[in-house]
């Protein structure tokens, strides 16, 4: 079971929900809610070439941009301990100085799943900032699109492997599932293949209290196979593993994976 998230805040639109989600997921699980604004003074105030006699101009407006950036981090931090107040949990916020990937790489240990709201450059592939965010956590990781999702449906997109194991065994941990309609979508060219994959699914949720139904498909473009899923279900949750290798495990992982965290049609919750 979760005891600890840590939810990295980027002031930007998915912010208030983002928020809202962590106090109540943390609220289910029983666990700590830890928020941490990363100040990336790189990102905010690049250093770029500037023509001669700019350099007074390109000062001046970094400076007025990093004291925005600095109040629009400090509201993040305070709107996390709000959160936590508001649902009765135990909340802590900071903010941090440094490179956003290094500083939630290293904060995420102390963690059981990191959140994060969509960025705006995760259209851009595997070098990305949300992908290298992905990549180098080495908890699950929690993606939220760019606008409110409402729904009860989770649905989990399962193949056996051990990323879409240790994706579903962090919805186990999580409590999210708990009283929630979730569907299991498998695929494959072999309908029973899928259909037992789904099954091994149910079979562990059921273990653990939780009711789910199987689904088989067969093998199309997984990536609209889940979409549609997610849909029609109202999901407020789709589960997946991420970054795997091989013909079969492709279908989750790869090229399926950035598209679904181009289109995000609910929120992602995914293990590699």
């Amino acid at each position: 079971m979760f005891k600890s998230l840590l939810s990295a805040l980027k002031p930007s639109p998915t912010q208030g929900y983002v928020v809202e989600f962590s106090a109540e997921l943390a609220r289910r699980a029983g666990a700590e809610l830890h928020g941490c604004v990363v100040f990336d003074i790189d990102q905010i105030a690049p250093r770029e070439p500037v023509p001669a006699g700019g350099g007074a101009y390109k000062k001046a407006l970094d400076e007025e941009r990093l004291a925005a950036a600095r109040t629009e981090a400090q509201t993040a931090v305070e709107a996390v301990l709000a959160a936590g107040v508001s649902v009765g949990l135990p909340c802590s916020a900071e903010l941090v100085e440094g490179n956003v990937v290094d500083v939630l790489s290293r904060r995420v240990h102390e963690h059981d799943l990191l959140v994060v709201g969509c960025a705006a450059d995760n259209r851009d592939g595997d070098e990305s900032l949300l992908h290298r965010i992905l990549k180098a956590s080495a908890r699950p990781v929690l993606v939220f699109p760019k606008r409110a999702i409402e729904g009860q449906t989770v649905v989990v997109g399962y193949d056996a492997s051990r990323q879409s194991a240790r994706a579903l065994s962090a919805l186990v941990a999580s409590r999210f599932a708990v009283g929630r309609p979730i569907r299991v979508v498998s695929c494959d060219v072999d309908l029973g293949k899928a259909a037992a994959a789904a099954d091994l699914a149910c079979e562990y949720l059921r273990r653990h209290g939780l009711e789910a139904t199987a689904h088989a498909e067969s093998l199309g473009d997984p990536a609209a196979i889940l979409t549609d899923w997610a849909v029609q279900s109202r999901a407020s949750l789709l589960v997946v593993g991420a970054f795997g290798h091989g013909t079969l495990r492709e279908w989750l992982f790869g090229s399926t994976t950035r598209t679904l965290l181009r289109s995000l049609p609910a929120p992602l919750l995914l293990d590699h």
